[in-house]
């Protein structure tokens, strides 16, 4: 969550004119972000079930992850493009979920999909899970 990408994405992100502009910004700079950081981001997922210190790692990173989810998810809210009845919360949690890194390795690798496909599913799942019409 420290890379300069995180707050280029976020930045983009909020700058961009519609909800589904923005995650577009949020999809496409997570595929950057696994990317840059994939073989860090697998040690600390492997080691926090047995090592306190990465657990804590691990936990610091997905609470900073989902404030800035959150942040974002405002902001489709403030476009009024959030589906009716859904809480920045709880929209964050589902952006959260998809794209995590495991989500991500599991699309590429174990299902064979390659980034391309993997990136279009997923956006396709959170665009019809957050987002108006």
């Amino acid at each position: 969550m420290t890379s300069p990408t995180v707050g280029r994405v976020i930045a983009d992100a909020m700058a961009a004119p519609t909800g589904r502009a923005k995650l577009e910004v949020l999809t496409e700079g997570h595929i950057q972000l696994a990317t840059e950081a994939d073989d860090i981001m697998r040690i600390v997922e492997r080691a926090a079930p047995s090592s306190v210190t990465a657990q804590e790692f691990l936990d610091v990173a997905n609470q900073r992850h989902i404030e800035a989810l959150e942040t974002i998810v405002r902001s489709i809210a403030d476009d009024e493009d959030l589906v009716e009845g859904l809480s920045i919360e709880d929209a964050a949690k589902i952006i959260f979920f998809h794209f995590r890194n495991p989500q991500l390795i599991l699309a590429v690798e174990t299902f064979g999909w390659g980034v391309d496909r993997a990136r279009q599913w997923i956006f396709g799942q959170v665009a019809v899970a957050i987002l108006k019409g």
